[in-house]
């Protein structure tokens, strides 16, 4: 049984299934950014490291293309890497300069509308708070799915 994270994933997180035997590869998936050789037209993790990160991600239609991939897949998730106050509290939760958050137009309302419209698409969103919590959340979701399809 074989992981595959995404060749675009710039800092993945630790595969450690625990008894299930794995071993993990990159290559370029179309959707997300981890899923199962062969499950991949069946799942897909995608992971949001910040809210910078989502923020950019949802101004720019490319991340709807995805959107629309991920509603076609059985176990879509996005999981992401900040807690759901770090959307509230917009841009001061950015870490971005303050001359950055001045020119800034989006707003944690319009966030939530996104959010709310993936989550309304069939896709749950998972805010793990931090890293840690986020990989170990993916390790078991993964978990789970490899023990459905008794891989």
């Amino acid at each position: 049984m074989r992981v595959i994270i995404d060749s675009r994933e710039k800092t993945p997180i630790n595969i450690n299934l625990n008894n299930y035997i794995t071993e993990v590869c990159v290559a370029k998936l179309d959707t997300g950014d981890y899923s199962i050789d062969t499950l991949q037209d069946k799942v897909a993790i995608e992971r949001k490291a910040s809210i910078n990160e989502i923020v950019k991600n949802i101004t720019e239609d490319r991340m709807w293309n995805v959107i629309d991939r991920l509603e076609k897949i059985e176990y879509s998730i996005i999981v992401c890497e900040f807690p759901l106050s770090d959307i509230y509290t917009y841009p001061e939760s950015s870490g971005l300069s303050q001359k950055i958050k001045s020119k800034l137009k989006i707003t944690p309302q319009f966030i939530l509308s996104s959010i709310n419209h993936i989550i309304m698409c069939g896709i749950p969103i998972i805010f793990a708070g931090d890293k840690y919590h986020a990989e170990k959340f993916i390790n078991d979701f993964l978990c789970k799915i490899i023990k459905k399809h008794g891989l």
